[in-house]
Parts: structure tokens; C-alpha cells; sequence
């Protein structure tokens, strides 16, 4: 039986350990959510998950030969991941050998950091025009040229902006979609993992 999350509980990494036919060994609650969102894309059902079609072709494709490091992008429904796929060694017997080591990662994006913040801070579409125009680099001058407002409106915007997000300055706004979109994965080996059946 496959572990189970809480409702609502998302994950930016996982791991799935496998045999080399692909038969999932262990995981770990990550992977579970990971392997959700893309089958809610797939219109399948949350309470089962399986090793997604592309990790599958990408494995194939280089199975006959030495392979290390196999990347694949996959779509979820609500994110974007990277696979990157490691074969493994054990080391005792317990296991059989080899295996494949499965790393799912969430790709983080501007755009994403963006909407989270909207969505934490209740920011308005308006808002999230000038956050977005901000994020790419824009003086306020070219974000007014842009929406067809005026610089003073940008302006008042960014204020609302920094009280919503409890920040004082234009740098920090930026430096908190950084520390969205930029976090850091943790190590696969600090993963929990659960035997499958």
C-alpha cells in the first residue's frame, strides 16, 4: 500500500526506488504527491499512482546501454518536474541489484513564486501585473507603459504591494520571489521512504 498525504499537502521533491523493470521498490511521501499531481493531469484517480509514461520511454531509451544521470521533464496538472534517474548498487543483500533511484523535483519559476505570493498576501490582478513586471527587470516607468497607467499609480501599487508582503523596499520584494521560486532541494537521502506491496 502506498503512503498517503494530507489533503492539500504539496511536495517539491521526492524519491522512488525501483528494479530495473521499473516496479517501484520504496517511496517516499513526496514522490506520492509528485505522482498525484501529474495523474489529476492524466484524469486518473488520486488514490493510485504509477511510474509516469515519459520516465518510462526515457528509461527505455537507454536501457540496453551505460547510462548515468537520465533527466525527463513531466506536466502535472499544477506544476512542472524534472526525473532524474541514478542507477544504484546495494550493497547487502537485502535488495536486489542493480535498482534505479527515481529523484522527482518541482521546477520552480517566476511565475510561479508570483502566484504563490498573490495567493498568500491576497494580492489583486492589478497588483500581480505590476509584481510580474517588477520580477522581469521593468523600472516603474516602462511597468506604467505597459498597463496604460501612470508611473504614480505603479507607485501606489508597489506600496500596496510591500505592506501586503510585510516588506519596506522594491529590493525586497525581489529578494522574496527569489527565496520562492530558488529554494533549495533537499537531499534525496534525507527522504523517508515506505516499502510498496
Amino acid at each position: 500500500m502506498a503512503p498517503t498525504l494530507a489533503q492539500g499537502e504539496e511536495r517539491e521533491d521526492g524519491v522512488i526506488l525501483t528494479d530495473l523493470s521499473l516496479r517501484p521498490i520504496a517511496v517516499d511521501s513526496g514522490a506520492v504527491a509528485i505522482l498525484s499531481d501529474i495523474n489529476r493531469r492524466d484524469g486518473l484517480g488520486l488514490s493510485s499512482w504509477s511510474i509516469p509514461r515519459e520516465v518510462a520511454d526515457g528509461f527505455m531509451s537507454v536501457k540496453n546501454e551505460r547510462w548515468r544521470d537520465v533527466r525527463v521533464s513531466l506536466r502535472g496538472e499544477k506544476y512542472e518536474y524534472i526525473c532524474t534517474m541514478y542507477q544504484v548498487e546495494p550493497q547487502n543483500d537485502f535488495l536486489p541489484a542493480p535498482l534505479l533511484a527515481m529523484f522527482l523535483q518541482r521546477v520552480s519559476s517566476p511565475d510561479t513564486a508570483i502566484l504563490q505570493i498573490a495567493a498568500q498576501c491576497g494580492l489583486t490582478p492589478r497588483e500581480v501585473q505590476v509584481l510580474r513586471g517588477i520580477a522581469v527587470g521593468l523600472t516603474s516607468k516602462e511597468v506604467a507603459q505597459s498597463m496604460k497607467i501612470s508611473p504614480n499609480t505603479v507607485k501606489t501599487y508597489l506600496r500596496l504591494i510591500m505592506v501586503k508582503m510585510g516588506v519596506t523596499t522594491r529590493a525586497a520584494i525581489v529578494g522574496t520571489l527569489l527565496n520562492h521560486s530558488g529554494r533549495k532541494a533537499q537531499s534525496p537521502s534525507a527522504a523517508t521512504f515506505s516499502a510498496t506491496s
